[in-house]
């Protein structure tokens, strides 16, 4: 078949047989809505595909379903290929259809969590904490929240849970299967990056439906596109 590739902010996806893409990594950094630096970064791009390839083993070992097939090269892995809305379909065959949201789950308050709490978008107690305490940077959550924002607008923004139903397109039971998947994902990757010695206090995943009905992660997780990971006891990237 000719080959049909696709350029991403962070790697090219070719076509290699009916339901069968590669995914290489490039050394530009790519940051939230921004797209692509042009700026490049020596060795990134291997360091993504080592990251990729040990979360995919970390959920195979934990029996949690991925589209990751195997690796192909220091920069390259192999995936089934998933129907991405409004994009052709690069090699001719979908395993299954993206889900066109991303889930984030969170288990200490930084960053844009941290903001919302601190402009009265999101209060303590939403989070579990007792109403009236003081969030700090870095405080453990009470219990992991799992959000979904948008991932195919121009600009991510966090959905309300009607708005998470409407774009998902989810039955009940599956968005059940879906919210579980990333619980279980992320406590799999956290747990094997603590024994690396980091801990991981948020990061973010996509997932797709697999043609049997089985809901899967699929394009990447667990590297430091879509973690914050911080050394212990330092607090430093």
């Amino acid at each position: 078949m000719e080959k049909q590739l696709r350029i991403g902010s962070a790697c090219v996806l070719t076509a290699v047989e009916p339901g069968i893409i590669d995914r290489t990594y490039t050394d530009y950094w790519s940051a939230f809505d921004r797209g692509r630096s042009d700026q490049p970064i020596d060795g990134l791009g291997t360091s993504r595909c080592d990251c990729a390839v040990k979360t995919f083993q970390v959920l195979a070992a934990h029996g949690l379903p991925s589209h990751f097939i195997e690796r192909v090269d220091d920069l390259t892995i192999r995936t089934y290929e998933y129907e991405v809305p409004d994009k052709p379909l690069l090699s001719g065959k979908a395993h299954g259809r993206f889900i066109p949201l991303e889930w984030l789950y969170r288990t200490r308050a930084f960053g844009s969590l941290l903001a919302r709490l601190r402009e009265g978008k999101v209060r303590p107690a939403d989070l579990g904490f007792l109403s009236g305490t003081e969030v700090t940077e870095g405080m453990l959550l009470p219990r992991m929240l799992v959000e979904c924002t948008t991932k195919l607008e121009s600009v991510d923004r966090h959905l309300t849970t009607k708005e998470t139903e409407m774009l998902a397109g989810l039955s009940v039971p599956e968005r059940q299967a879906a919210r579980e998947l990333v619980v279980k994902g992320a406590q799999a990757i956290s747990n094997a990056y603590e024994r690396a010695g980091f801990i991981t206090p948020d990061g973010k995943c996509e997932l797709g439906v697999r043609n049997d009905g089985a809901i899967v992660f699929v394009d990447v997780l667990g590297t430091q596109d879509e973690n914050r990971i911080l050394e212990v006891g330092t607090g430093e990237v």
